[in-house]
C-alpha cells in the first residue's frame, strides 16, 4: 500500500507553482529593465571601446540568460488541461452534419437531377411582315432545397445545319431588368428566343422536312442557387428540326 504524503508535502506541492510565479513577476521587470539599461549603455559605448564595454556586454547578457531561464520556468508550470481521471483529453472532433446540411451537400452534387425538365415546346414565328424568330418554352420543376434565379444571362450561340445562326439568344420574361425566380417546390418556365433573318427563316421552312438538324445544345442559361449564390445550376438547349416545330 502507497504511503500517504504528509499534509506539510501536499501544501508545498500546491504552493510551489504560486511561488515560481511570484518569483518571476518580481524579477522580470527587474531583469527586462536591466537588459534594456544595458543595451542602451553598450550602444552609447561602441564609439569608444574600454574596459566598461565589457561589463555592459557582460551585464546585458546575464540579463538576457535570466530572461531566458524565467520564460522558461513559466513555461514549466503552465498546466496542462486534463480529464478528471488524469489523462490528457483528446482534440474534439468536429461536429457530424445534420440532416439539413446533408441534404443542402447531396441537391447540390446532384443539381441536374434535382432540377427537372417536366415539358418543352418549340414554337416557329414566321408571318408576313413580322421579324421571325424560334422560341424554346421550358417548364422547370424545382425540386432541389434551392432558389433557383437567371438574371438573364445566357451563353453560346445556335447552329443550323452546323453553320452559327447570326443574332444571339435571349431570355424572355415580363419584367426588367430580366428576371425569373424559380423557387423551392415551384414550377417556373423558361423562355429562349432566337431572333432570325427573313433568309434564314424562308431556308428553314423549305427545308422543312429534310430533318436539318438546329442546335442549340451549346446554348446556356445559368441559375444562381441561393442562398448560396457561388453555387450555379445550368439549363442546356435542345437539337430539333423546323419539322417537330409549331409556327405560329
Amino acid at each position: 500500500m502507497a504511503e500517504k504524503e504528509s499534509p506539510v508535502r501536499v501544501l508545498g506541492k500546491e504552493l510551489r507553482p504560486h511561488a515560481i510565479w511570484a518569483l518571476i513577476v518580481w524579477i522580470g521587470p527587474l531583469a527586462g529593465g536591466a537588459m534594456i539599461t544595458a543595451l542602451v549603455a553598450l550602444l552609447q559605448k561602441l564609439r569608444h571601446v574600454s574596459l566598461d564595454w565589457f561589463v555592459i556586454g557582460g551585464l546585458f547578457l546575464l540579463s538576457f540568460g535570466v530572461l531566458v531561464l524565467l520564460l522558461y520556468l513559466a513555461k514549466r508550470i503552465s498546466p496542462v488541461p486534463q480529464a478528471a481521471d488524469g489523462v490528457t483529453p483528446r482534440p474534439t472532433e468536429p461536429p457530424e452534419k445534420t440532416w439539413a446540411d446533408q441534404l443542402v451537400e447531396d441537391d447540390t452534387k446532384k443539381i441536374q437531377e434535382r432540377v427537372r425538365q417536366i415539358s418543352q415546346r418549340i414554337e416557329f414565328h414566321f408571318a408576313p411582315g413580322s421579324d421571325p424568330y424560334i422560341d424554346i418554352i421550358t417548364a422547370l420543376c424545382n425540386a432541389s432545397v434551392f432558389d433557383l434565379v437567371s438574371f438573364g444571362e445566357i451563353t453560346g450561340h445556335g447552329l443550323y445545319a452546323g453553320i452559327q445562326l447570326a443574332g444571339e439568344p435571349r431570355i424572355v420574361v415580363s419584367v426588367e431588368p430580366a428576371l425569373l425566380n424559380i423557387k423551392h417546390g415551384d414550377v417556373g418556365t423558361l423562355i429562349v428566343r432566337q431572333f432570325l433573318s427573313t433568309e434564314v427563316a424562308d431556308t428553314m421552312w423549305a427545308n422543312r422536312n429534310r430533318n436539318v438538324v438546329i442546335d442549340f445544345q451549346f446554348v446556356a442559361v445559368p441559375f444562381k442557387m441561393l442562398p448560396f449564390p457561388v453555387q450555379r445550376y445550368r439549363w442546356w438547349g435542345p437539337r430539333f428540326t423546323i419539322e417537330e416545330a409549331i409556327r405560329v
